[in-house]
């Protein structure tokens, strides 16, 4: 298993533009300087009306296949 940490700080004006057609991924740098690739819906769970903000724990499996994220504030 891999684990990967990161930052969002998304408004709620951003993540609307996503979630209507405008993104269908979203790429971030992880803290170990690596550009991670998600789907919008691993992110869906943590959106509130502000959007999205905090510190994020991404676990995979060795090949990189995803086993669950999590926010780790």
């Amino acid at each position: 298993m891999k684990q990967f940490t990161f930052r969002l700080n998304l408004s709620r004006d951003e993540i609307l533009l996503m979630y209507q057609g405008h993104a269908r991924r979203l790429v971030v740098r992880s803290e170990q300087g690596l550009t991670l690739e998600l789907g919008l819906d691993k992110i869906r769970p943590f959106v509130d009306q502000e959007g999205v903000r905090g510190r994020f724990l991404l676990k995979t499996q060795d090949d990189h296949r995803f086993i669950g994220l999590e926010r780790i504030n």
